[in-house]
């Protein structure tokens, strides 16, 4: 059951535009609603007295706007001012505000730039591959070559296509990345793509043609090795060994329904990712 939410103030007649995004609310609700879905876009142009002079005069809102007109002229932090803004408003949950405010607290003084690449690194890290790749892609357009954004920002793409199974894209973004930069990370993602990418005897041809890998090589199998050990133990490998217990013990029934709802969720997330 979802959560009800009960609005504050009316609805206002003219409209508070956040000149940072392009977006304009009518209600302090709709606000909320603009700032939790863009907190990585927003700076300390934010802190503006005509935004609290809105809400008491448009949304009747004289208590909340008090209170925010005493936080500006205290000098308060973007991340105070907007962590008292929805806590007051009830519009989030208390661990949505958190989240918010470390958003907020981990973007101060990032350039608008490095802030998209915070909001597309999000992303990546809640499975909207897709969605990434778009914004990672105009990210770079609006970038000259060589700035060192760009290299992390190409790391993060392959990532995403990492996460996407798309090994061979993702490797070569690894691979460029390295050769510009020379870290020692980017040859080991590099390599962990391709040992995903390619069959056992080609990889091992592959890799043996560039001795200088040898050490990264050894590190990355070593890596391996520990997590195919623990991977029985997971959550994961607990569910698929109790999957094919059920076949090898010749309970079929549950065995396919199992497998069904298996193969149905990773399909599910497949097609969530994709969009």
């Amino acid at each position: 059951m979802s959560r009800v939410l009960l609005c504050m103030g009316k609805q206002a007649e003219q409209p508070y535009r956040i000149e940072k995004i392009g977006l304009q609310a009518y209600s302090v609700e709709e606000l909320c609603f603009l700032i939790c879905r863009n907190a990585y876009l927003l700076d300390e142009d934010f802190l503006d007295k005509k935004l609290t002079d809105w809400l008491k005069k448009e949304c009747e809102l004289e208590t909340l706007a008090k209170t925010l007109q005493g936080m500006l002229r205290s000098g308060c932090s973007l991340a105070d001012f907007i962590r008292t803004l929805l806590w007051e408003t009830a519009y989030c949950t208390p661990e949505e505000i958190r989240s918010v405010e470390e958003l907020l607290e981990k973007n101060a003084g990032l350039s608008g730039s490095e802030r998209k690449k915070v909001h597309a690194d999000y992303l990546v890290q809640n499975g909207r591959y897709t969605e990434a790749l778009r914004e990672y892609e105009t990210l770079l357009e609006q970038l000259e070559d060589g700035e060192p954004l760009c290299l992390r920002i190409q790391h993060n793409m392959g990532v995403a296509f990492a996460g996407m199974q798309q090994f061979h894209k993702a490797a070569e973004l690894f691979l460029g990345v390295y050769e510009k930069s020379g870290e020692r990370d980017e040859i080991e993602a590099y390599l962990a793509a391709l040992r995903m990418e390619l069959p056992e005897e080609e990889y091992v041809r592959k890799v043996s043609e560039r001795p200088e890998y040898t050490e990264a090589l050894m590190e990355l199998e070593k890596r391996y090795a520990q997590a195919r050990s623990q991977w029985p133990a997971s959550r994961t490998g607990e569910e698929w060994n109790r999957i094919i217990r059920n076949r090898q013990n010749g309970n079929s029934r549950d065995y396919y329904e199992n497998m069904g709802a298996a193969i149905a969720g990773l399909k599910e997330s497949y097609r969530k990712n994709m969009m």
